[in-house]
């Protein structure tokens, strides 16, 4: 999260959006801090350990300004059994998206695919 306070103008005088994506630990911080980031407009945050700290990242995301959350969590990671915590949230942007048959550790073919398929 501490890169996006190297973004800077574009030609037209404008700042790039940024999308944040962090796994595990990366998405958990940016649930907890992502918010304080005004140029980071959108965050794909794949599996962020929901036990740790869970009324810090809560505040976070219900706080956030941006224009989309999206939390992906496999329904083999340990946070699991806590996903329903997220669509609690007082929020509007953030999405709990459920991958089937994936733990803690994604590969990138099952990044990917899981990708695929809620984009088409």
């Amino acid at each position: 999260v501490e890169y996006t306070g190297n973004v800077v103008e574009t030609d037209d005088g404008e700042f790039p959006e940024v999308i944040y994506i962090g796994i595990s630990k990366g998405a958990s911080s940016a649930a907890i801090y992502g918010w304080r980031y005004p140029e980071i407009k959108m965050m794909l945050l794949i599996n962020p350990p929901l036990m740790i700290n869970w009324h810090k990242q809560k505040t976070g995301l219900e706080k956030f300004n941006g224009k989309y959350i999206n939390v992906i969590i496999g329904d083999n990671d340990p946070s699991y059994k806590f996903a329903g915590l997220v669509d609690c949230l007082e929020s509007d942007k953030v999405k709990l998206s459920v991958a089937a048959g994936i733990g803690h550790h994604f590969d990138e073919k099952q990044i990917l695919k899981f990708l695929n398929n809620v984009i088409s």
